[in-house]
């Protein structure tokens, strides 16, 4: 079926196209059957508080989650530094100390340079960006550090905690098998 539209004149001078579905003339316009398409107030007051429901779920819930991504993340940096301090103790057959501060929050290797800068010590900042976290306690029978021998072993069994937010990570290490592993 052939679709046709023609030009009307209204009585008020003005054009209005009608097609073959009758969608609008004159009569229909003035009566006042056509309405505006838009959302009331009403609508966009329920869709403003289903957003604002949905945000208030959501926003704990993401906080959370970035709180036990950072304590994560803080973790396997922990694990990396005292992996590098037992691969150079091993590489250079000399024993090789982590000194873990709780009260800067840091973790150092005293024996190495940074390797941003060779005139400083290894450190590794946890309580800046991006890990945020709090080193809570380290205990390695009784010291705040651990020390790998020439053939990369510790010389205590240990644990170093941390803490972001309300995620608290453990790390322990084992001596009998040498291993690090977040628990």
């Amino acid at each position: 079926m052939k679709r046709t539209a023609t030009r009307q004149i209204g009585l008020s001078g003005s054009f209005f196209l009608d097609d073959l579905d009758g969608c609008m003339d004159e009569a229909k316009y003035k009566a006042g059957s056509y309405r505006a398409r838009a959302f009331s107030l009403l609508e966009i007051v329920i869709v403003l508080a289903i957003i604002a429901i949905v945000s208030a779920i959501a926003v704990p819930r993401f906080a959370s989650a970035s709180a036990r991504y950072r304590a994560n993340s803080a973790a396997l940096r922990i694990v990396a530094d005292m992996k590098l301090a037992r691969a150079r103790a091993y590489s250079t057959s000399a024993s090789v100390e982590v000194w873990f501060d709780a009260i800067d929050h840091t973790v150092s290797i005293p024996t190495m340079t940074s390797f941003d800068d060779s005139n400083a010590i290894y450190v590794t900042a946890l309580g800046a960006e991006p890990y945020h976290a709090e080193l809570v306690d380290a205990n390695f029978a009784g010291n705040a550090k651990v020390i790998f021998d020439i053939y990369g072993q510790p010389n205590a069994d240990g644990m170093v905690v941390l803490k972001v937010g309300q995620a608290r990570v453990t790390i322990v290490v084992d001596k009998a098998t040498g291993e690090i592993a977040i628990r």
